[in-house]
């Protein structure tokens, strides 16, 4: 899937393609939503289920490091996304390797 997006303020071109790792399918992959996006900063991330030791990564377009949260357990997480307009990255890690990877748009 390639998805292209245009800040018109910095006159900024990102290009996202993503492919699978492998053939298997990651059902964890389509259960997890981040909304609203775009977002503003304030974001809510659903994992769909209750999971235990959840880490939740924030980086840049650029790979820069940008927050990183640990839970417990989790379901639905309240973040902020600290950080000028673009795109970010939200890696979510649980206990059980299960793993999800979303663009974020802050506006």
């Amino acid at each position: 899937i390639g998805h292209f997006i245009t800040n018109q303020n910095d006159l900024e071109l990102v290009c996202f393609y993503q492919y699978p790792i492998s053939g298997l399918t990651n059902v964890f992959q389509h259960l997890v939503k981040a909304y609203p996006n775009p977002t503003d900063g304030d974001l809510t991330l659903d994992l769909g289920n209750l999971h235990e030791g959840v880490v939740v990564t924030v980086t840049d377009v650029t790979g820069k490091l940008i927050s990183t949260h640990q839970y417990s357990s989790a379901e639905l997480l309240q973040l902020n996304i600290n950080g000028r307009n673009g795109v970010y990255f939200i890696d979510v890690l649980t206990n059980d390797n299960q793993r999800a990877k979303l663009r974020v748009i802050k506006k």
